[in-house]
Parts: C-alpha cells; structure tokens; sequence
C-alpha cells in the first residue's frame, strides 16, 4: 500500500473512530443531550480535536450530524452540525495559543446556536435558554474536554 493511500485510510478510519463514539455517546446518554438543561457528555471529544486534528474534526461533525436527526428537533437540529465544525475548526487552530480558549469559544459558538433554535422553536427566551445551554456545554466542552486533553497528553507523555 503506498503512503497516500495508508495515509488516507487512517484519515477515514479516525473519522468512523470519533463519528462512532460521539454518537454512541449521544445515544447512551440521551435524556441528558437535548433542550435547555442539556450536559451532551459526548462533547468531552472535544478535547482531543487538538490532538487528533482533521480526523477529529470532521468524525465529531458527522456525528453531531447523524445524532442532530435523532433529536426532538430534527433537521433543525442536524444543522448545527454547521457551527459545530466552524467551533471544531477553531479548537484546532488555537491549539498552540490555548486549547481551553478554543474550547471555551467552541462552547460559546453552539450555545449560541442551540439557544438560538430553543427559542424560535419553542418561544421561549433567549438568554433563559442561553443561560442553561452555556452552562452544560461548557461543563462538559470546556471543562470535562479539557481534562481529557490533559489526560491524553499525560497517558502518552506528551507534557
């Protein structure tokens, strides 16, 4: 196998990887991923975007794809796939500036969204449902993501 091809074939697979556990991670906790109050655990993945790069990026929005029509919401939802990879894309970029900026940005970027559709969909307040969806996607983007990023470099030494 040449190294293009070896190349592009461990591209593919670490996107399957990342699409797999982020909706695997959606699924297994479902009740807590959608609405205001939501703690989408599978945004821990975010953590390794700097890591794993262009891989990671684009398994973790096609999953935020596959698991936006599984959500109450739908289509409208499956567009924040949109977001997500504009957010992912900036993790990636701040890698060497700072990850928990990039992670707090991308947690501000799709809570801005998120709430954005609550409130049109649902006819509620902006910042009410701003205020929930920040707080759970940075719980679990910034804080939980950034602790697995750390703990990936630690496993693998690269601190």
């Amino acid at each position: 196998m040449s190294a293009k091809r070896e190349k592009r074939t461990r591209f593919i697979a670490r996107t399957a990887i990342f699409a797999a556990l982020y909706t695997a991670l959606v699924i297994a906790f479902y009740s807590i991923s959608y609405l205001e109050v939501q703690l989408r655990l599978a945004n821990i993945l975010m953590g390794l975007v700097p890591v794993f790069g262009y891989p990671a990026i684009a398994g973790i929005a096609l999953g935020v794809l596959i698991t936006g029509f599984m959500s109450p919401l739908r289509l409208i939802d499956a567009v924040s796939a949109l977001p997500s990879l504009v957010g992912l894309l900036l993790i990636y970029l701040l890698r060497k500036v700072s990850v928990f900026l990039g992670l707090t940005l991308y947690s501000l970027i799709i809570s801005v969204w998120v709430s954005y559709m609550i409130a049109l969909v649902y006819r509620t307040s902006f910042f009410y449902a701003f205020m929930y969806t920040f707080i759970g996607t940075f719980i679990a983007t910034t804080i939980l993501g950034y602790i697995v990023y750390k703990a990936y470099l630690r496993a693998t030494k690269h601190v």
